[in-house]
Order: C-alpha cells, then structure tokens, then sequence
C-alpha cells in the first residue's frame, strides 16, 4: 500500500470529530508533486474538568456553609473552618495545574476557580460583619443566603454561555463538512462515501474506532474512487 497509518484513532485530551482530506493532483504535469492535505478536527473534552475540578470546588462551598451554623461570637471557629477550605482549593489546584491549559486569556476553568477563592474570600468579611451586628442571626441567615446564591449564579453566567458556543461550534463543523460531502457527490457521482459511519466529520472515511490497519485499508479504497492514481499515467504515478 502507500503508507500504513499506525494510529489507533484515539486522543486522550481530545474528543475527535472526524477529519478531512484534499488531493491536490496535477494531472498532464508529472514534474509537480502529489499535495495531500490532512486535517483533524478536535475538540478537548470537558468531563475531566468537570468532575475532577469543578465538581470538588462545588463541594466545597456547599461546605462553606458549615461557618454559617457556629455562633456569632465563635469569630476565631468561623475563621479556622473558612481557612481550611481555602487552603483545600488551594491543595485542589495544585494537583491539577499540570491538566489545565497553560494559555494567556482566562478559560471557564479559571473563572469559577476565582470565584470559588472570591466566595471563600467574602465569607471572611461576612463573619465579621455578622461578629459586629447588633442583629447577627438575621444577617447571618442573609449572608449566608447571599453568598451561595451569587456563587451559583456566577458559575451559570460563566459556564452555560461556553457551553452553548461549543455546541454550536460542532454543529457548524458537521454542517459544513456534509455541505462538502453533498458538493463532491453532486460533482463526482461515482464517489461514495461510505453510508455506515458515525454522524462525525469526515470526508472520505468515518471514524469508529478501528485498527490502524482497517483505517489504512479503507483510506487506499477510497482514494481508489477518487482516482487518486492516474492509471493512464506512467508508473511513477501509480502505486
């Protein structure tokens, strides 16, 4: 065969939506070369991040409610709990730095990291506030209300919006890919693509987690089809 892709087909950070192929092959000109063209379109997959980061930071504010329950006057309890949750989120990054994109803008990860530290951080304020009230149960009652509720609302502000444009995004990049595949069958009838894979990117082969060995093999038929060697051509040009 031409070559022998040695790939099982999986990336461990990434989610692959399929991939595309361009033959540029020059025909009645044997000086150029044959241009292949082979692009993978990934997107990173969100449920590590999910369940590895957010959710433990979840966990943890839910926690620091636990302040809220000790008495006003317990200003030095109230502080030691609030701490050791800081310095939980603080041992929680630490584990998990090497895993979070290393980039130059704030991703949705980074968000609720800060806000996680920001909520933490007021829940310091808020004990003293409620420490020098003259009404600290109410206020407390409040606060506590309060913080949660802003934290909660923060993270849907911060995550549902990326969440839908990465929806969107794959949704275009399917759309597109299909118009492609429609445009060549319209062209090129004689092309088929095969009926029988996954509904993911692709324009000559789909993606379903074969052997390097079937992707090489179904790859050559395929080229096959589009007349990727000229059989009419001399032998440098065949396979």
């Amino acid at each position: 065969p031409f070559f022998l892709l040695g790939w099982g087909g999986k990336i461990n950070e990434f989610h692959m939506l399929g991939w595309t192929v361009d033959v540029d092959n020059p025909e009645g000109d044997p000086t150029r070369p044959i241009i292949v063209k082979f692009d993978i379109h990934l997107v990173r997959k969100w449920h590590y991040y999910m369940w590895k980061v957010m959710f433990p930071l979840w966990l943890i504010i839910l926690t620091s409610l636990a302040p809220y329950g000790i008495e006003a006057d317990e200003f030095q309890g109230r502080l030691e709990v609030i701490f050791t949750l800081l310095l939980s989120t603080v041992a929680l990054l630490y584990v998990v730095q090497e895993s979070i994109p290393k980039v130059s803008f704030l991703t949705t990860v980074d968000k609720v990291v800060i806000s996680t530290l920001l909520a933490l951080s007021l829940s310091v304020l808020f004990s003293y506030l409620v420490l020098k009230s003259a009404h600290p149960e109410t206020l407390n009652f409040i606060l506590a209300i309060a913080n949660q509720a802003a934290y909660w609302l923060a993270n849907i502000v911060l995550i549902v919006p990326p969440y839908l444009r990465y929806k969107r995004h794959i949704a275009k990049v399917v759309a597109n890919q299909e118009s492609k595949e429609t445009t060549k069958r319209s062209k090129d009838p004689e092309v088929e693509v095969p009926s029988n894979r996954p509904h993911h990117l692709s324009s000559s082969f789909g993606y379903q987690g074969k052997s390097s060995h079937s992707f090489a093999a179904k790859w050559m038929d395929e080229l096959d089809n589009d007349s990727f060697f000229d059989d009419s051509s001399d032998g440098e040009n065949r396979r």
